[in-house]
């Protein structure tokens, strides 16, 4: 697994984008460098009177897109994906939101109304069980237009939504990877037959939860015509005993409830097989796709669900081998590696305020979008760092001079050799969190990290000045 680069060194991977321009390649470092420093603050917190006009100035010019901001970074993303011997390519999609009163230029609606773009972000994580993520691939982005009730536009909307699976992963290719080296992992959204032919046709690795009852060839299948018959003729080969989360009602979509029903929390026994199995062309599909696919299907299913419980059941469409519990195993934590990007999408909306930017075209806003993801990825990867690695020294996470602040100012009393871990709660004590309360969020990690660099900045230039003196 590659070493945590050190946070501060995150201005210098993004110095490399280019806009044919000198002095938008520096406005884009500065703005970086002040944002790192404190990512939930708005940009009239974080500039004077100048340098916000030209922040603005910058996120509306037209030689600057989303591909230019992020390229550097990519290219960094891609090196660090060169010392993995397995990353899985995590791709999902959030809404982002905005007052839906406002009347921000290009932004579309949510379900029937508002202000708001889906941005779909592929994001790489270390296929080793770390789940540490290495960087932003890919960003595209989609709108829905028109009035849901015609059925003309809301199909046309179904349609580009679907294609956005399949053009993430032609980008993610493009960047000369080694597909043998990488898992694409989606969730149930992406169940899409031309998906699956793309990706197969591709030579492209992949692990997707399926959606529907897909159509089988029976004469791979002794006769039976659907996938809902074939799983349920799948013997368990292993089980594990898992704990799942509460998980509320909340103010979610009537699709989302019907998903994702609410649940107590509870420890279930889990059972998991696999079946291989030869999906059929649905007719809706274009000729052009292959007429069938092989591929494999691991069922993970609750046995002894409690009364009045909705139990867990996820079917897994695979290319990979699954035919002994430890290929089964391996492939169900590959998937559950992909709540990792809903932590990515919290440290965006939540530890960089993104949702609460004030450009008024979607054009600025998927610029800043662009130079927030990997702000929100370095703050994932310092928290994860420490998460994996708790025992690890402390430099792992910070460079040496903000443990000596730490040292100094922590209100958390630090050892002389401090582990990773131990320093990151210090930080998040410095932005308010409270060691009782659990896990540091991200509101509490960036506060804690911009007033470590601020003291950490006033301290070097007190030393500064005092060896001068001396």
């Amino acid at each position: 697994m590659v070493q945590t680069p050190r946070p501060l060194e995150l201005a210098e991977e993004m110095s490399g984008a280019d806009f044919g321009d000198a002095r938008l390649n520096k406005r884009l470092a500065r703005i970086i460098e002040a944002v790192v420093k404190a990512p939930d603050k708005s940009f009239p917190a974080l500039f004077d009177d100048t340098a916000l006009e030209g922040a603005y100035r910058f996120f509306n010019n037209e030689q600057v897109t989303p591909g230019r901001i992020l390229e550097p970074h990519v290219t960094a993303t891609v090196a660090r994906m060169a010392a993995e011997p397995v990353t899985l390519v995590v791709h999902d999609t959030s809404t982002m939101t905005f007052d839906p009163e406002g009347s921000r230029q290009g932004l579309g609606r949510v379900r029937s109304a508002g202000q708001a773009f889906f941005a779909h972000v592929s994001l790489a994580l270390s296929g080793d069980g770390s789940r540490m993520p290495l960087g932003v691939l890919a960003l595209s982005h989609h709108i829905r237009r028109g009035a849901p009730k015609k059925k003309t536009q809301a199909k046309h909307n179904a349609d580009n939504e679907r294609a956005r699976w399949g053009r993430q992963v032609t980008a993610v290719g493009s960047l000369g990877i080694d597909r043998t080296r990488v898992v694409h992992v989606m969730d149930r959204e992406a169940d899409d037959f031309a998906l699956f032919a793309q990706l197969v046709g591709a030579g492209d690795r992949f692990v997707i939860r399926l959606a529907h009852d897909r159509l089988l060839d029976p004469t791979h299948a002794e006769g039976i015509h659907k996938l809902a018959q074939a799983v349920t003729r799948i013997d368990s080969i292993a089980q594990r005993e898992v704990p799942l989360s509460r998980r509320p009602a909340g103010n979610r979509s009537p699709k989302q409830r019907r998903i994702h029903p609410a649940r107590e929390g509870r420890m279930a026994t889990l059972a998991f097989g696999s079946v291989s199995v030869v999906l059929r062309r649905p007719s809706t599909q274009p000729k052009t796709l292959p007429a069938t696919l092989t591929l494999q299907v691991a069922r993970v299913w609750e046995i002894d669900t409690p009364q009045g419980e909705s139990p867990v059941e996820w079917l897994l469409l695979t290319t990979e081998p699954a035919a002994t519990d430890t290929q089964i195993l391996q492939l169900v934590d590959w998937y559950r590696a992909r709540w990792v990007i809903e932590e990515f999408f919290k440290a965006i909306k939540t530890g960089c305020a993104y949702d609460s930017r004030q450009l008024e075209t979607l054009e600025g806003l998927l610029n800043v979008l662009a130079t927030f993801l990997p702000v929100a990825w370095r703050l994932l990867r310092m928290r994860t760092q420490a998460r994996v690695g708790p025992n690890a020294h402390a430099t792992s996470v910070l460079p040496a001079a903000m443990i000596e602040v730490l040292h100094i100012f922590t209100r958390i009393k630090l050892p002389a050799l401090p582990t990773a871990r131990e320093v990151l709660l210090a930080v998040a004590a410095l932005g308010g969190h409270l060691k009782h309360n659990g896990e540091p969020g991200w509101l509490t990690l960036g506060r804690g990290y911009e007033e470590l660099r601020t003291l950490t900045k006033g301290w070097a230039a007190r030393r500064s000045i005092a060896w001068t003196d001396v």
